[in-house]
């Protein structure tokens, strides 16, 4: 038994490991206390229990949002802080700066939001803990904190040079080449200026399609740059006969008009998505949650949006890698796939639990849980899906495949056998992996009848589909001798 292949593609446990759910529980908890004690004005208790928050889970861009709201809360958004507070938080300063120049990034971090409880528009501060929240790969926290930044001095040009060069890292040419426009503007003769934009420009040509990361990073278009508009369509009004507005302001405007259908907000936060304006989208949805009262529909679509605009970086990042093979790319791609997973694995558990009869959560929890190496966990989770007809086939197909990464390749076959009989003619592709499996597990079973029957049949189907070309002629060997 021990010869028969292990499946492609087996779980990778490097950098750093998801969250347990203690940990998650208990920062959940702190976070919901946190909200209660900010919404009745305690600011310094709220701002205890989200500084945790944040430390405890430094990628949280609710965690980051609701610490910093609290401080400007807190100071009644003077834009200064507390009083002296340039004469504060010295040994925190000494530690940042140590810690910056030692790469040690989280404690780089840590020391930093120690600091923005001082005055929360440092922007030397943010851009500072910006970098290390990069460093440490929390991309949408990086962008984030320069966000920040950038509300407080939309004028200082190092802050402007840094959402530049952390947006061009993520793939987001066009928002970069602003911010890069932007230093041209405020600081005339800048010889970095133009060199950047002139790569960026080309690289928005040969390389990565201009679209942006899953981000909340700065404002899409700059004064002087205004997005391009989309499709028009005419509206008369009493001072303006045939005024035209774009498909976005048609949609504010049904907004405007009927603010309590939360599928007008749906719409737009879509139409946003779909054009890679993550934020604008997020925004919105924000917008129609406080309106509905916290409505759970409206939170699942921020939870959706928040896995799509993920699963849109890692594709930039693995289209960057390709590109540019280096090992911090393919680190990176790597890194950004691991932290979609434990996204996804979050939210699918959630869901699964508050669903329980709906197998497809059940599914797609068990898909991740697979991912990260729980093939246990996930064989119960799948074996429980496929008793839902809507994804039996790919339940079965998975649930062989954590079958056969534990050793178990009888009863994994079985499942592939049940998978191929239960899906649909028009499932062509899935119908090719689940023969491709079958008929190299039969093979390394040394089943070699049935192995040469499912690969005979997916060489029918598609004979340059991965090795089966090869494989067919190892067992005509086989069968030879």
């Amino acid at each position: 038994m021990s010869s028969a292949p292990q499946p492609s593609g087996a779980a990778s446990h490097a950098g750093p490991q998801p969250i347990n759910e203690a940990q998650r529980r208990r920062l959940q908890s702190w976070f919901t206390h946190g909200a209660e004690k900010a919404a009745a004005g305690n600011h310094d208790y709220a701002g205890d229990l989200f500084i945790q928050c944040v430390k405890g889970d430094p990628g949280s861009l609710d965690y980051q949002r609701a610490f910093l709201q609290n401080l400007y809360k807190k100071y009644k958004n003077n834009k200064k802080g507390a009083s002296f507070g340039g004469l504060q938080g010295g040994n925190h300063k000494s530690t940042l700066k140590k810690s910056l120049a030692s790469k040690d990034w989280k404690t780089a971090l840590d020391s930093g939001l120690e600091l923005l409880r001082i005055n929360p528009w440092d922007t030397g501060v943010l851009v500072q803990i910006a970098q290390a929240a990069g460093e440490l790969q929390c991309y949408d926290v990086q962008l984030g904190y320069l966000k920040a930044a950038l509300d407080s001095a939309p004028k200082d040009v190092e802050v402007c040079r840094s959402c530049a060069k952390a947006l061009a890292y993520l793939g987001d040419f066009n928002q970069a080449i602003t911010m890069w426009h932007k230093v041209e503007e405020l600081r005339p003769g800048d010889t970095d200026a133009p060199r950047e934009i002139s790569n960026l420009q080309r690289d928005k040509i040969f390389g990565v399609p201009p679209k942006r990361p899953a981000s909340a990073g700065p404002p899409a278009a700059a004064k002087n740059h205004p997005a391009p508009q989309t499709e028009t369509a005419p509206v008369t009004t009493s001072d303006h006969p045939a005024i035209k507005l774009t498909q976005t302001q048609l949609m504010q405007k049904e907004i405007k008009e009927n603010p309590l259908e939360v599928e007008h907000y749906f719409a737009l936060a879509e139409h946003y998505a779909n054009e890679s304006k993550f934020a604008d989208a997020e925004q919105t949805l924000r917008t129609a949650l406080e309106m509905s009262g916290r409505d759970l529909n409206v939170q699942e679509k921020i939870e959706d949006l928040g896995l799509k605009r993920g699963r849109h970086q890692v594709q930039i990042a693995e289209q960057r890698a390709v590109k540019d093979p280096t090992d911090a790319a393919k680190e990176l791609a790597k890194r950004m796939k691991t932290e979609l997973n434990s996204q996804e694995l979050e939210i699918y558990r959630a869901r699964s639990e508050r669903y329980p009869q709906v197998g497809r959560w059940k599914y797609e929890l068990g898909v991740r849980v697979k991912k990260s190496g729980n093939y246990h966990e996930a064989a119960k989770l799948l074996e429980e899906a496929q008793h839902d007809p809507l994804c039996r086939p790919q339940a079965l197909l998975e649930w062989g495949e954590s079958l056969q990464y534990m050793k178990q390749y009888q009863p994994a076959l079985d499942r592939y056998q049940e998978a191929l009989a239960a899906i649909p003619e028009k499932a062509v592709e899935l119908r090719k992996l689940a023969l491709y499996r079958a008929g190299v597990l039969a093979s390394g079973l040394k089943d070699y009848e049935l192995a040469e029957k499912h690969l005979s049949t997916l060489a029918v189907l598609d004979f340059h589909y991965k090795d089966v070309g090869e494989r067919l002629d190892k067992l005509n060997n086989i069968h030879h001798k």
